[in-house]
């Protein structure tokens, strides 16, 4: 035998096979010869396949010889009627069966926005800017980041683009307007280069250039303390060092 007769004998051989274990599994006789089903109301051979009437709310969904297997009251995957598979919808996330109906819960960054079950959720609202978040929510003025209407100008953590967020300045709070990152200091420490990399870079209180605020320089016979030009020669409460008030004089007796 050459080897395409040996292929077409095997194949021939396998086909055989599969039709015998199908039509043993499927076929009946009679009446008697098809199994009892408790979810059945009736049961029948018909051209040699067992055929069962189902109760209501039970389904014979396989080709099994197995009755009415199928819950379609609670089973997703035939919810209602065997062929109705609740996942089979676009964009579904999870799916029950409650009485013989779908509910369907979206993948996260979409929804039903055209009220049409056929399609499932046919939108994304994740990126949306007419439907952000939810449908027909318009971001006006702002785009839409992650189900969220977002300032792009404002925005401390999408700043003049998305997921860019302001760097913590040194010694200072992050602050942004006009799609430009600042810094708010704290204390009396001061942004006087302007440089956001930086943060509050002066100490003010009386350790550099500055006094109180930027710019501000005291005079050459003042000395800067916490942030205020004091003259020790001159301030009546900080008289020759710091603190030390001048005692009020006594009121002179007129006669």
């Amino acid at each position: 035998m050459n080897s395409k007769g040996g292929l077409f004998l095997t194949l021939t051989l396998l086909l055989i096979a599969y039709q015998v274990h199908t039509t043993l599994a499927t076929s009946c006789t009679g009446l008697n010869t098809c199994p009892n089903d408790a979810n059945s109301v009736a049961t029948k051979c018909f051209q040699h396949n067992c055929v069962y009437s189902c109760l209501n709310g039970r389904g014979d969904c396989n080709p099994s010889i197995d009755g009415c297997e199928t819950d379609l009251q609670s089973d997703p995957h035939a919810c209602g009627v065997c062929s109705q598979d609740c996942y089979a919808h676009k964009n579904v996330g999870s799916a029950t069966c409650v009485s013989g109906v779908c509910n369907l819960n979206c993948t996260r960054g979409w929804g039903d926005c055209d009220s049409n079950p056929n399609n499932g959720f046919e939108l994304r609202v994740d990126n949306n800017p007419t439907s952000c978040g939810s449908c027909g929510h318009v971001c006006s003025t702002s785009t839409c980041v992650n189900s969220q209407c977002v300032d792009l100008t404002t925005d401390l953590n999408n700043c003049g683009k998305v997921g860019y967020t302001c760097p913590v300045p040194a010694h200072g709070i992050p602050q942004y307007s006009n799609s430009v990152c600042r810094s708010s200091c704290i204390g009396l420490w001061g942004d006087c280069d302007g440089k956001i990399s930086n943060g509050c870079e002066e100490d003010l209180s009386g350790t550099s250039r500055f006094c109180g605020i930027c710019g501000n320089k005291c005079n050459t016979h003042q000395t800067c303390i916490n942030g205020q030009c004091i003259d020790f020669g001159s301030d009546v409460n900080n008289c020759g060092t710091l603190g030390n008030v001048c005692p009020t004089p006594p009121t002179a007796n007129p006669n």
